[in-house]
Formats: C-alpha cells, structure tokens, sequence
C-alpha cells in the first residue's frame, strides 16, 4: 500500500494532478481576513479519483498579515509541527471527512484545533485565530460543540434533502419506514411543494406512541457502529445515519422522556450536559431535566413559570449569539400572523410606520416584530403570555437556538393547549425551521390538523403494540377536510359520539323534530337533524310493521 502524500498548491480555479496514489492537496485561495492568508481548500486522491472535500484555515504561530503559513510544493512529510493549526470552515467540512473515513486521520495529520484543545490554549494569544480562523464564529465554543455532537454521532448524518428512516420495533417483524425530505422545485423557482420533512405518527390511546419516539430516541442516540447491540432491547435502525444532534419535545405535563445513555458515557458528566443542554441530546419541555435523567417511578416536577421563562430568555439570547434571529424571525412568520397573536399578544407597533412599509424589507420587519415584542427583558415579556402562546414561544426558541443541521427533532402531541389555528402555524413554523437546517422530525400526535398539513407517504397509523403494527392511511392526507380525516384515519364515526343516545332519548320524549328542538331550546345542527329524522322515520316504519 502507497504512503499517503500531502502537496501544496497556489491559489487556482482547479487542482492539478500530482504523482501519488494516495494524497491530500491544500489548494491556496486569494482570499485573505484582513490579510491573513489562512484559507485552503482539501482534496483526496485516491487512486485515479480526486475528491473535494471541503475549506479550512490553517495558521502559523507567530504568522502576520502576508503570504500564507504553507510552502507550496510537495510537503516532506504529511504531518503538521505543533506550531501549525488548522480549523474547518464550517460543519460540511468534518462531515465529508467522515464520510470519506478520514476524520481521525486528517484531524491528527493538520493539527486541527477541534481534537486538540492542548493546542488552543496555546494559540490563544495569536491574533489570527481570532481575527481569520475564528472570524465566522461568535462563539467558537459553540462551533467546537457542534463539531464534536457531529463527530459523536459517529457516521455520515441524513442526506441534506432526503433520507429514509427505517426502524424495526422490537417484538414485531414489520418494520416502519418514513420517507422524508424535500420535493424538487421546478427549476427557477423557490420550494413551492409540500415539505416531507416531518413523519407524523398516529393511533389510538395506548398504541405505544410515545413508546415509539422514546425507542427510535435510544436507537438514534448510538452512533451506527453500537446500534446492534440495541436490537434486542429497543429495535433496529436499518442502514440509519448518524444524528449529530436529537431533540425531544414535549409539553404534556405526563410526559417522562428519559435520556439515552451509552455504554462508555461518564453518567456525571452526561447528567451535567443534559441538564444544562448541551450534547446530542437536548430535551424541551415542561418537566426539570435534573429529574428526567434520575428515572424512577415518581414523575419529575413541572418547571415554575419563572424557570420556564429564564430558560426562554436564555433560548434568546443564544439565537442572538449564533446569528440565527433572522432565521428566528423568518420561521415566527406564520405564528405572528396567526390570528389570536395579532389579537391578544400585543406587540407593540413601530413608532414610524412609514418608514417601516418605504424602507424596510419584510425581513427586516419580522426582526423589528420580535425585537419589539420582547424587548429588553425576553422573560418578562414570556410571562406575560397566556398558556398556549407560551408553549408556542418557548418551544420554537429552543428549536431554532438548540437544533444543529442534520438533526433529528421528536415531538410529542405538539396539540397540546392549543387552538387548532395556533397549531397549524406552530407546524408551519416547525416545518420552515427543518427547512432551513435541513433537520427532520418525527411527530406523535392525535390531531387531524397535523395531519392535514402532511403527505399520506408521511403518515403512519399504528394500530397495534408489542408487536407494534402500522399501516398507512387509506386516503391521501394532505389538504383533506378535518371530517374525512377524522372518519378514515383517526376512525371515529358519528357513531361514536354521545349526543346520538341523548338525542334518541328526546326522540322517545318529544316523538317529533319540532319538540326535540323546543326542549332543546334551540335549532338542530344538519348532522343531529338528518340523525333525529332517520330515527323518527325508522320508528315509523317499524310501528307500521308491527301493525
């Protein structure tokens, strides 16, 4: 087997072919951060294939402004001295290291500053690692843990437009796949299709639900190369990625989502993340995460309203820092123009209006909104919210601050305190968010609005537990009226409702539709009308027979 090579090449359109087998070529690039010439672009050789894998910067101790730290030419050797560093531009970078098999090696070989924190410290003090390698994170913090959740997770994460999720439960034969992603858009135009970026999972009280995100939860957790050992305990993920970062959303005060924990985690240090939101696995909701992570049987406390706000305006702030607000903005449009927010929320208006419709962009006037509405104390303005909005608020908050691209988002009965109109736009917003950071979701729930809003293909019934047995709907979902949803996948018939035995009753007591409607007090519905007149004409019938 040939050594693997590194070569040095001067800023150009292309790479040019070197002679070796095996290599990596850092391809200059003009572009300087305030004259620091840091960045490069890293490709493979491998045999006669060339892959591009993504840019970094790399930093010289003691560089300056001027000529970048590298010599071009064919390097001596692959390894990098101590007193060279490099950094990736963003996430795309470490991912295409992962799924070419690279990551370790190239981290090791470049010095890169995400695996060796010894090399940080001692770069500290080297003005170009703020002002170049760091110049595109406020938080480099933030950026070190983004890289690590993605290395964590331990394979390639979902596609960036599309990936099946197949799990097999544990007991059952059968397994459940969703297919998401995004439809392609006609070319020259914006993404005008339905999303299919959330799977939506329904069925009857008892069915296993929220048994089924909390397994799917477990399984995800591992990274690909431990899931088997989970088969047994949980179920299957087949051919899955890794997920560098899972969300589990819950508002139901019954809820008890207890965190994943692999063999090899530190439990101290995993109970430390989890309750202060770090790691892969980042939990929102109403319960106290510290009793989440302890288990029992006792069910954790609910948060007081005032650690639901803190934690709110910490969201908020955090959002602030990792430059999301416009995002933040922008996926807060449908619950903005929601009708009960613009009615009873009270943001206050712009002190020059004018200026706002000559000037401003639509954007711009979303970011105004949310800059107004909270104003400098976002917990004050939280704790002024009724039930519904609060929900709402805080849990679009934390999915914008805390969910990482690629990321696998688990909601439970997001219906919970809400209006129907106030759900359907907190799933419009979920959905622009996944969107944007080309993240997925899995979504529990008992409502026919969630419904509505997702394809059929999106849709799974489950209709039997341990061994769990699913099965799609029998009419296209997508846009169908509450009533057919209603009758053909959530199965309930007017048979099933209570008013059919009262209104049998007062056919016994008032034997016609006007004294039905006379001890009513009031006129009959269409539906209680045709049902009272069938039973008068039935009676009839059968009286006439009996004759």
């Amino acid at each position: 087997m040939s050594a693997l090579r590194l070569f040095i090449q001067t800023a150009a359109r292309n790479v040019t072919s070197v002679d070796a087998d095996k290599a990596l070529i850092l391809l200059g690039d003009n572009w300087n951060d305030y004259s620091y010439r840091t960045l490069y672009t890293l490709y493979y050789k491998d045999g006669s294939t060339t892959h591009q894998v993504g840019t970094l910067k790399i930093l010289k101790e003691g560089q300056r402004e001027g000529p970048p730290a590298l010599a071009v030419g064919p390097a001596k050797g692959v390894q990098f001295t101590k007193h060279v560093v490099s950094l990736g531009t963003s996430i795309d970078y470490y991912v295409r290291l992962i799924e070419l098999g690279l990551l370790d090696k190239v981290r090791k070989l470049f010095n890169d500053l995400s695996s060796h924190p010894e090399l940080r410290e001692a770069f500290a003090e080297e003005p170009g690692l703020k002002i170049s390698l760091y110049r595109d994170h406020r938080r480099p913090e933030d950026f070190y843990d983004e890289i690590t959740r993605t290395v964590e997770a331990g394979g390639a994460p979902p596609g960036e437009d599309a990936f099946t999720l197949t799990f097999t439960p544990l007991g059952s034969n059968e397994p459940i796949t969703f297919a998401l992603g995004e439809t392609e858009a006609p070319a020259g135009l914006h993404q005008t299709r339905p999303s299919r970026r959330a799977g939506i999972i329904i069925g009857p009280n008892g069915v296993g639900k929220t048994h089924l995100l909390a397994r799917i939860a477990r399984v995800a957790y591992a990274p690909p190369a431990e899931r088997e050992q989970l088969t047994a305990v949980e179920g299957a993920i087949t051919d899955g990625p890794g997920f560098p970062n899972i969300l589990a959303v819950s508002y139901s005060s019954f809820d008890n989502f207890v965190p994943p924990m692999l063999a090899g985690d530190d439990p101290e240090e995993r109970r430390a993340d989890f309750i202060a939101g770090r790691g892969r696995y980042i939990y929102l909701g109403m319960r106290d995460p510290a009793g989440l992570i302890e288990g029992g049987d006792i069910a954790p406390r609910l948060l007081t309203q005032a650690e639901l706000a803190a934690t709110f305006a910490s969201h908020v702030t955090r959002i602030r820092e990792l430059d999301r607000f416009k995002v933040f903005a922008e996926i807060m449009k449908p619950v903005l123009e929601e009708v009960s927010v613009r009615a009873y929320v009270g943001i206050p208006p712009h002190d020059d209006p004018e200026e706002v419709e000559d000037f401003w962009s639509l954007d711009e006037v979303r970011v105004e909104q949310l800059n107004r509405w909270f104003g400098q104390d976002p917990a004050a303005a939280f704790l002024k919210l009724s039930s519904g909005h609060k929900i709402v608020l805080h849990q679009l908050a934390g999915m914008t601050a805390m969910l990482q691209r690629h990321g696998l988002v688990l909601i439970d009965e997001p219906e919970t305190h809400l209006h129907p109109p106030l759900l359907a736009a907190l799933m419009s917003s979920i959905r622009r968010l996944l969107s944007k950071q080309r993240a997925y979701a899995l979504v529990a729930t008992h409502s026919p609005v969630v419904v509505q809003e997702a394809l059929a293909g999106q849709v799974v019934i489950l209709a039997g537990r341990e061994p769990t047995i699913a099965k799609a709907p029998s009419i296209e979902t997508y846009g169908e009226n509450v009533g057919a949803l209603s009758r053909e996948v959530f199965g309930f018939y007017p048979t099933a409702g209570d008013y059919r035995h009262v209104l049998d009753r007062m056919v016994d007591a008032f034997e016609t539709v006007e004294g039905v409607e006379e001890a009513l007090g009031s006129r009959l519905s269409s539906q209680a009308l045709a049902h009272v007149m069938a039973t008068i004409a039935r009676r009839a019938r059968n009286a006439e027979a009996e004759d």
